[in-house]
């Protein structure tokens, strides 16, 4: 979580900037289809809600990850917006080799100590690359969705 982020954290709610439209609009997207999405595929969703600039985009991506509610994921260069139960916790996210399916699963803070001793860790996170973890995808078809 970035300084910005965690200071307006500890404000009162009154005070704590608030969610733009397009910032909104992002989220809902993100949520809505439950899945990495890289900012132009966003921008495409986007489109019926008037956003048409790539800028406008990353500026709402932006601050949506400094709040940590949403996760850049990096091997993907795609953006997914957290889950309830993954804000502020150490995270690591299992990504499918062939279909870029995602799972989310917590990691506990004590292994995330053990592996840095004494440093001060502001944030964890993890990319694992596996075998394919959508269960959508291995209940209908028997595996992963592009193999």
């Amino acid at each position: 979580m970035s300084h910005t982020a965690a200071v307006a954290q500890d404000r009162p709610v009154s005070m704590r900037p608030r969610m733009t439209r397009n910032d909104r609009a992002v989220l809902g997207c993100l949520e809505d289809l439950a899945r990495p999405m890289k900012a132009y595929e966003l921008l495409e969703c986007l489109r019926e809600h008037g956003i048409n600039a790539p800028m406008t985009v990353y500026r709402a991506l932006a601050r949506l990850t400094d709040r940590g509610l949403v996760r850049k994921i990096e091997s993907l260069n795609a953006y997914y917006a957290l889950p309830g139960e993954a804000r502020g916790e150490c995270a690591a996210f299992l990504i499918c080799r062939h279909c870029e399916a995602l799972s989310f699963r917590k990691v506990d803070a004590a292994a995330v100590s053990g592996l840095v001793g004494d440093l001060d860790i502001s944030d964890a996170y993890i990319e694992l690359t596996t075998d394919c973890l959508s269960e959508e995808s291995v209940l209908l078809s028997g595996g992963c969705r592009k193999q």
